[in-house]
């Protein structure tokens, strides 16, 4: 017999609301956090509302988490440990090239999230993919990017 997963449901700003598995959710320290206030029972659903993240936003941090999780419990299994580590980092770094793939609107808007949701690895790299981008542009480009009219 197969184990019932336990499900949250995390609502967003556009009041959408995404099921998610707990375990994938808790990737996120913040909702690891509201989730341990509670005693879980499979007949309920924990409803999270996430008043500060968009649904667009909130779908592109489920994917990441799904992706965390997926990739932890490869390792601990050892499925992808068989492969050699070259192989594992570049399936890695394609994943993520193409994860990041998003405007800078919704980098900046995945960075908030990740910063609020307190999930380390999409807070680091979302951050040195803003870095990156920023350090190839001059003055002038920046200010026009993020609205900055005045000098202080």
């Amino acid at each position: 017999m197969r184990a019932r997963k336990k499900i949250v449901a995390l609502v967003s700003q556009d009041n959408e609301t995404l099921f998610v598995e707990l375990e994938i959710a808790c990737i996120s320290k913040t909702i690891n956090s509201i989730a341990s206030d509670f005693s879980f029972d499979y007949e309920k659903t924990i409803y999270i509302p996430l008043h500060n993240i968009n649904t667009r936003t909130l779908i592109k941090v489920i994917e990441f988490c799904r992706h965390e999780f997926e990739i932890s419990k490869r390792e601990n299994f050892s499925n992808l440990k068989s492969l050699p580590i070259e192989e594992q980092t570049a399936r890695q770094k394609n994943w993520k090239t193409g994860f990041f793939r998003i405007s800078d609107s919704n980098l900046f808007q995945l960075t908030m999230a990740a910063a609020f949701l307190e999930i380390e690895s999409l807070l680091d790299h979302s951050t040195k993919i803003i870095a990156r981008k920023l350090s190839k542009k001059d003055i002038f480009q920046i200010k026009k990017n993020f609205n900055i009219g005045v000098n202080y």
